[in-house]
């Protein structure tokens, strides 16, 4: 197993996720990697449910959003 070809899976695994109209949401922290912010930011969903938290606080925000926003999927449908 190596950097690339691990990249690669989880970049197939989101897409197909994506093909499936499945929800993605991705979260990361204190990333300074510019691979890493542009992979969480394309695998998720849309550019909105990528959560790229400079610190904890953020995070906590960020986990907040996400759960706000499950609980308005499940109430819609």
């Amino acid at each position: 197993c190596n950097a690339t070809n691990t990249y690669t899976q989880a970049q197939a695994i989101c897409t197909a996720m994506k093909a499936q109209k499945i929800v993605i949401y991705t979260v990361g922290l204190e990333l300074t990697d510019t691979n890493a912010t542009n992979f969480l930011t394309n695998c998720a969903t849309s550019p909105a449910y990528a959560h790229l938290a400079a610190d904890v606080d953020e995070l906590k925000t960020a986990f907040r959003k996400i759960s706000a926003s499950i609980s308005k999927l499940r109430l819609s449908k």
